[in-house]
């Protein structure tokens, strides 16, 4: 118990010495502020440029009377017909529209649309491709018809060695694992720089000695690692609301190309649990291993150096993306999906491609979390071992005795 209470004394001191400070609250608020601006800026310039009005000029008599509107695109402006070239071209000098698309007479053989853009043209060739796509089926007559030639066909694959097919890329997989990537990365960097800073300063100016004559080595390095991991959600929580909250206002925006209806059930509970279950194994793992560095390293320039190389381990699936993406369920993909370090970024990039085993998920996350329990475990004795050696060159021997239990005895 006493113990206990000193790990939580320890946690709550880090937690609140940090959650004040300048750059904490600089970064965790100023972040989202800049990416908001940012989007704004983009938001209101695409709003302008998306909606604007175009022209068309049907020499090939595609077009009905009464043009029907894609569906995807019922928001935007009816593309204004011209009875020439010219008064089209004069409109669009005149900026009254910003693109103006003719159908020569020839386009039943060869497809061609001639297309004269402004200065500030419409990004529009998606929405009339869709709008000729549209009217040129409208005379088909059976529904069923209809939807295939507008939709085209729908690719399902069949993953080797299991019963379970998927098709394509799932594009809202896909977007999690880049929002959680990016996220991770970025707390990765940071909560890195947190925990060497914690420890190295304390080491180099020998506070943690005379700290540690009142509590345990194990208490003090748990407790810093329990205060600066609840550090490092807190400004997750804040991040992933500030998400939320854009991502809302984006997707339900009138300046948003493709209308979105937000429903419950299109909330992907399933990638969220299981991006929740790696997470917080992966980065007790990061806490430890930042933790143990900066324990051994004898000061803050050093820890930096040997961080930097264990952190290039948790971007190795950066590197192989185009491989992954080809093979996901190749050697590669399921080697860096048991590999602790890994599993996270590698799991949520082969989820969005196809489908992962179960048992290759299960095996993951249980070599994850016992790597993670297990580094945890031993950080008290390597941090202790580093105390002992302040100033000394790095002994991969007497490293490996401290793991151990032995290294006081060899320091």
């Amino acid at each position: 118990m006493p113990e206990i209470k000193a790990l939580t004394l320890v946690a709550r001191y880090e937690y609140m010495l940090r959650v004040k400070s300048k750059s904490f609250l600089g970064v965790t608020f100023g972040l989202p502020l800049l990416y908001l601006l940012i989007f704004g800026i983009i938001m209101l310039y695409t709003g302008s440029v998306m909606y604007a009005q175009i022209g068309y000029v049907d020499q090939a008599h595609l077009f009905p009377a009464t043009p029907q509107m894609p569906p995807l695109f019922a928001d935007f402006p009816q593309p204004q017909a011209f009875p020439d070239v010219a008064s089209g071209r004069q409109a669009l000098e005149e900026g009254t529209i910003t693109a103006l698309y003719v159908l020569p007479p020839d386009y039943w053989q060869g497809g061609t649309v001639i297309a004269y853009k402004g200065n500030k043209h419409a990004i529009a060739s998606d929405f009339f491709a869709d709008f000729i796509r549209v009217n040129l089926v409208s005379s088909v007559d059976d529904a069923n018809a209809r939807a295939r030639l507008l939709d085209g066909p729908h690719y399902v694959s069949e993953v080797q060695g299991t019963d379970q097919a998927m098709g394509g890329i799932h594009t809202v997989r896909m977007v999690i694992a880049l929002i959680a990537g990016g996220m991770f990365y970025l707390l990765l960097t940071l909560s890195g720089t947190y925990l060497l800073q914690a420890v190295s300063n304390e080491k180099e100016n020998r506070t943690l000695e005379m700290i540690i004559t009142a509590i345990s080595t194990r208490a003090l390095i748990l407790g810093k690692m329990v205060g600066l991991i609840v550090l490092s959600l807190t400004q997750l929580a804040i991040w992933g609301a500030a998400i939320l909250v854009g991502g809302i206002y984006v997707l339900t925006s009138p300046a948003f190309p493709i209308p979105i209806t937000l429903e419950p059930s299109l909330i992907p509970w399933r990638e969220l649990g299981l991006l929740t279950a790696f997470f917080l194994p992966t980065f007790l793992l990061v806490a430890s291993l930042m933790v143990a560095l900066g324990g051994i390293a004898n000061d803050q320039r050093q820890g930096q150096q040997y961080s930097g190389i264990f952190t290039m381990l948790f971007f190795i699936p950066l590197y192989f993306i185009a491989q992954l993406i080809a093979e996901p369920n190749g050697l590669l993909a399921i080697g860096l999906t048991l590999f602790p370090c890994t599993s996270l970024s590698t799991l949520m990039i082969r989820r969005a491609i196809g489908v992962v085993p179960p048992w290759q998920i299960w095996l993951s996350w249980g070599l994850l979390t016992g790597t993670a329990l297990a580094v945890a475990l031993v950080t008290p004795r390597i941090f202790r071992w580093g105390m002992l050696r302040t100033g000394q060159g790095l002994s991969l021997k007497k490293l490996r005795l401290a793991l151990l239990g032995q290294g006081g005895r060899h320091a």
